[in-house]
């Protein structure tokens, strides 16, 4: 792995330190549906804390919005920060810590994406970012691959150093010598999003178990009839070429449907499904013989549900995956996202040796060895 400029208490003591975090969770009615992220948050906070900084300037975001949007405040965050820390936070927006700064000893801007000029990394955005404190750490390894005013470009402007977060998270998702067998579990609705990382681990692999949508592009790819099940069409060749490879294990049976909302569950063989079904989950068969695969492995990687475990009918292939990687010996490690909502929907995240809090930025680190925002943070030698 690359050296990084992590930090010390030389490089922050007294200083203003602009911190960039990942409070990107779910908020329904200023409410906080998943506070995952935010103790990762707190974790670094009080890590900086510890450091002694003249005060901590945290630069975060919730959502995509296009301009002010009420719904997407930071506010119900900061009153979370405020409970968790006992410490006096103070909600700014980005021209009024300019004009006239907060002595509070931490100040959160609010939702970075309300500025414009964040996504296209504006010069003019990154100059009065860069005019709020002294230097700058990044540990939002989840947008790491976002090149951003409040990611990359601030990062040339101030002294620069990598988060421990997000150094965690680099160690744990770095695959380049990994003990075997190494299984691989890819699940989800998109090949697409998937075939970067297959193709970077094909060959250090021993196994790589493909359930949820993506995997009906390996079924048809591999000559079954999948019925309406989602097909990518594009990556039909992708997929003949990884089959080739004698590493993948696709489903047996999967649970169908004739719609995602209504219509009855159908247990089918793969060689069964009709024409007018959709696979919505991986079936029991499957279950079993992904168990079977992973048993005596000793480092694992997840990513992705085995079907749309939102719903209780289409649940129950993701659930058993992860009660049998309870009974795993391996080191496991998860993929962000979507896995981390399957994985509290029926167990805990401390069943799981380290959950990784990016979901593209984990995939395409793998996939690629780096990301975007992590080469100013690189010690020079």
């Amino acid at each position: 792995m690359e050296v990084f400029k992590s930090i010390s208490k030389e490089d922050v003591k007294d200083k203003r330190v602009v911190l960039r975090l990942d409070f990107n969770v779910p908020l329904k009615e200023q409410k906080i549906l998943d506070d995952t992220r935010l103790k990762a948050g707190i974790n670094s906070i009080r890590y900086l804390l510890d450091l002694r900084p003249k005060q901590i300037i945290v630069l975060a975001h919730v959502g995509r919005p296009k301009g002010y949007d009420a719904a997407l405040s930071l506010a119900p965050i900061v009153k979370y920060l405020k409970q968790q820390l006992s410490s006096q936070i103070k909600l700014v927006s980005l021209p009024e810590q300019l004009s006239n700064p907060s002595d509070s000893e931490i100040v959160c801007v609010e939702n970075i994406r309300f500025y414009e000029g964040e996504e296209t990394n504006s010069s003019a955005l990154v100059d009065k970012l860069s005019r709020l404190g002294d230097v700058f750490v990044n540990d939002a390894f989840s947008v790491m691959h976002r090149m951003h005013a409040s990611t990359y470009g601030i990062s040339f402007e101030l002294p620069s150093f990598i988060g421990k977060n997000a150094l965690e998270e680099l160690k744990n998702l770095d695959f380049s010598d990994p003990t075997h067998p190494f299984i691989i579990i890819l699940g989800g609705k998109k090949l697409e999003t998937k075939l970067n990382v297959i193709e970077s681990l094909i060959d250090k692999v021993d196994r790589v178990l493909i359930g949820g949508a993506m995997a009906f592009t390996f079924l048809k790819a591999k000559g079954f009839e999948v019925g309406k099940s989602l097909i990518e069409d594009s990556f039909l060749g992708a997929a003949e070429r990884l089959l080739s490879s004698g590493k993948i294990v696709l489903p047996k049976d999967v649970v169908c449907s004739t719609s995602f909302k209504g219509g009855k569950s159908i247990l089918r063989d793969i060689e069964g499904i009709k024409d007018n079904e959709i696979g919505l989950d991986i079936g029991p068969e499957t279950s079993k013989k992904f168990a079977l695969e992973m048993k005596d492995s000793r480092l694992v990687f997840w990513n992705g549900a085995m079907g749309v475990f939102e719903q209780q009918r289409f649940a129950q292939g993701t659930k058993s995956l992860i009660e049998a990687l309870k009974d795993v010996k391996a080191r496991k490690i998860a993929g962000g996202g979507e896995t981390i909502q399957a994985i509290k929907s029926f167990a805990s995240l401390g069943e799981f040796d380290f959950v990784s809090m990016g979901g593209g930025a984990c995939l395409k680190y793998i996939s690629e060895g780096s990301l975007p925002c992590l080469e100013p943070l690189k010690r020079k030698q």
